[in-house]
């Protein structure tokens, strides 16, 4: 059962150099500006992913490599090459609607639900996360403030999609849609993304999601972490190492 839970959990998802800032952002959305701007990234519009990856899925940890495409209109892949857990997630959006599905290990595909999909789908690349945040007019973005989390100092902000009223409904999406954002509050660089997931048939279970990014070399001209692991319930589910970060550019995509 426990296995069930892990496997669950995934697919209803699915560097360091000190920067010197003489002036502190005032807004969220400045910060997340300031952000792109300590990972070389201002300009960036989709990233590729390769390396290898570990999934434990319950009683069952398996290594494998791991490639992933991201873009900031809202469509992403995530391949993993592995026989636990989900091996593929993949999310798009067409005429502002997202959709998306997941692969089982014995190569089933199904559907990810709609209050699945109402946060960023490029969670495991914080270039792509932050720019499509920046580009998404729908969204209310606030600075919470600095905090420390980890034993670390950093910057914490919250995304949620704007609603037009205090109803019931629209409360709701609200809530489905937070994404927290914390960055590390010397270098402006993303350190953790939270949200929550939800059981196909209960959006109002949440099940907490960390994503923690660490370890950021420079590839392709961009700062980019070397490692990035997921958290469900406070469990490691997922860790990719990111051997290759290849970032496709405003100029690259015209």
């Amino acid at each position: 059962m426990r296995s069930i839970l892990c496997v669950s959990t995934f697919a209803l998802g699915l560097f360091f150099v000190p920067v010197v800032h003489t002036q502190q952002p005032a807004t969220a959305s400045a910060y997340l500006q300031t952000a792109l701007a300590s990972l070389n990234a201002a300009s960036i519009q989709g990233m590729s992913l390769s390396g290898n990856s570990t999934v434990i899925a319950g009683a069952s940890t398996e290594d494998g490599v791991f490639t992933a495409q991201c873009s900031t209109n809202g469509t992403s892949q995530l391949q993993l090459g592995v026989n636990v857990g989900p091996t593929a997630v993949n999310r798009q959006t067409s005429n502002g609607t997202p959709s998306g599905t997941w692969t089982d290990s014995e190569g089933q595909t199904h559907t990810i639900a709609g209050h699945n999909l109402m946060t960023p789908a490029a969670w495991f690349c914080p270039h792509v996360a932050i720019a499509s945040i920046l580009q998404n007019q729908s969204l209310s973005l606030q600075l919470v403030g600095t905090q420390s989390r980890n034993g670390e100092s950093v910057v914490h902000m919250t995304v949620t999609a704007s609603v037009p009223d205090a109803s019931p409904a629209s409360t709701l999406n609200q809530h489905l849609s937070q994404f927290d954002i914390y960055l590390d509050a010397a270098t402006y660089r993303p350190v953790e993304f939270d949200f929550n997931i939800h059981p196909d048939g209960n959006a109002l279970i949440d099940i907490p999601v960390q994503i923690q990014f660490s370890n950021y070399v420079e590839s392709g001209g961009v700062w980019a972490p070397n490692t990035i692991e997921r958290f469900a319930n406070s469990t490691l589910e997922l860790t990719l190492q990111v051997a290759s970060a290849t970032p496709v550019s405003v100029t690259a995509q015209n």
